[in-house]
């Protein structure tokens, strides 16, 4: 919280990940994610607070990616 960061994790159905095959929203339930995800990311911005977004899918498929992009943006 002192740093002001964030870290999410977007699920790629929830969220429509576009590198997955639920790119696009259909139901109900993804729509209200993207619509909420656009409004915490304005938010955020609003507040200078840094929000960090991976895919379910990077976290599962690419893990040390995300380790080693996470130590880049948290200067570890």
């Amino acid at each position: 919280p002192n740093n002001k960061i964030i870290i999410e994790v977007d699920g790629d159905f929830y969220h429509c990940n576009p590198n997955s095959k639920y790119l696009t929203a259909e139901y109900d339930i993804q729509k209200k994610n993207l619509s909420n995800d656009k409004r915490k990311n304005t938010w955020c911005e609003n507040h200078n607070i840094t929000l960090i977004r991976y895919w379910e899918k990077d976290i599962n498929e690419r893990p040390e990616w995300v380790i080693s992009d996470l130590r880049k943006k948290l200067s570890l």
